[in-house]
């Protein structure tokens, strides 16, 4: 267990004064299932606080629950066991990451905000938010977590009259050190994140938005590098960009998130499931040659250990790959040609074919 690691995870469906959500509260639980697994963030169930509710129907506004103070509450519980522990452990503080998932509706008065709106705003309330660039800032200069992970799949709508929900906290500055984060957001600033239909699935039980469909696909191991297995903020932004993409390619306006992390300083979140092992996800991708090339080929991992040979006679090269990045290059140097993109191709969650040859 990650004994250090917090989480608060905040999942809203239901908006009294605003259109209801389907999917925003299994979003949240199915987020915090993950931070539990012993096989994914491995925090114990003392170290999550999950803030969701089934609100009746016919409830007002006034007395919609979820509402802020009960988010400020729970992050403000974590800080503080966090710098209770501290100020006698010094050491510890490297250990220590808090995560803070929100999935709802959304606003964004500015660029760099990605603010939940609760249960209780509204049209003229949408001040009765969770501003999560407030949140970084302060804990930027408080520094109670070494490491940051915020995620926010809700809309970033341009909404310029209402004011960002603070916290009311009297802000000491610290200098812990290093501070590393990642902050992901379902969609750019000032555009909408979608939820699927229900048609899109044969399997209800299985809807998630689509920004944390693939966070999930991705920490659950496709956004692991083939040769570690490990899974970070670098590879993990590199797949959700991605895969979102994928997921909405269909809709009139294609979802584009963003995921805001450091390349030089990654957080680590730990290897894909059976990483390395019989339990590695992999993918069909077909190896096109066509008739441009003849003869033998090697397929080639990201440390450049050859993985297989093939002879191109025999037609297109089919092979079940983990996620990663490969190279194919002939196994006869001195008869090199220039393969497309010198050979190199990546694995990244999805069958593929690659074409190799260059046309003449």
């Amino acid at each position: 267990m990650n004994q250090w690691h917090f989480a608060v995870v905040v999942g809203i469906n239901k908006y009294p004064a605003i259109r209801d959500l389907k999917f925003a509260k299994g979003d949240a639980e199915e987020f915090a299932k993950w931070l539990q697994d012993p096989m994914g963030g491995a925090l114990s169930e003392d170290n999550i606080i999950t803030i969701v509710a089934d609100v009746p129907d016919g409830t007002s506004r006034e007395k919609a629950i979820p509402t802020r103070k009960e988010v400020v509450c729970a992050l403000r519980k974590f800080r503080d066991k966090v710098n209770d522990h501290i100020k006698e452990n010094p050491s510890d503080w490297e250990r220590t990451r808090l995560y803070f998932y929100v999935s709802g509706h959304g606003i964004a008065p500015e660029p760099r905000d990605a603010a939940l709106l609760m249960a209780d705003s509204g049209p003229e309330d949408y001040g009765e938010n969770v501003a999560c660039s407030l949140l970084l800032d302060f804990l930027l200069k408080n520094q109670p977590f070494h490491e940051l992970v915020i995620f926010a799949d809700c809309c970033r709508e341009r909404v310029t009259g209402a004011p960002l929900g603070g916290f009311p906290w009297t802000l000491t500055e610290r200098n812990n050190g290093q501070v590393l984060k990642i902050v992901g957001c379902a969609t750019y600033f000032g555009d909408l994140a979608y939820e699927p239909s229900e048609e899109e699935t044969k399997k209800p039980d299985e809807l998630r938005g689509y920004f944390t469909k693939a966070l999930l696909e991705g920490l659950r191991g496709n956004a692991s590098r083939n040769n570690e297995g490990f899974i970070d903020s670098n590879t993990l932004g590199q797949y959700v960009v991605r895969r979102v993409g994928e997921l909405t390619e269909h809709r009139a306006n294609k979802q584009v998130p963003t995921m805001d992390a450091d390349p030089g300083n990654p957080i680590i979140f730990g290897k894909a499931h059976g990483s390395g092992s019989k339990g590695t996800v992999k993918y069909q991708i077909r190896l096109k040659f066509g008739k441009k090339y003849d003869g033998i080929v090697e397929l080639r991992g990201g440390d450049n250990t050859i993985i297989e040979r093939h002879n191109t006679a025999e037609g297109d090269w089919v092979v079940e790959l983990s996620n990663g990045l490969y190279r194919v290059t002939p196994e006869n140097k001195a008869g090199a040609m220039n393969f497309r993109d010198k050979g190199f191709f990546e694995v990244l969650g999805d069958k593929i074919d690659v074409e190799l040859c260059r046309e003449i």
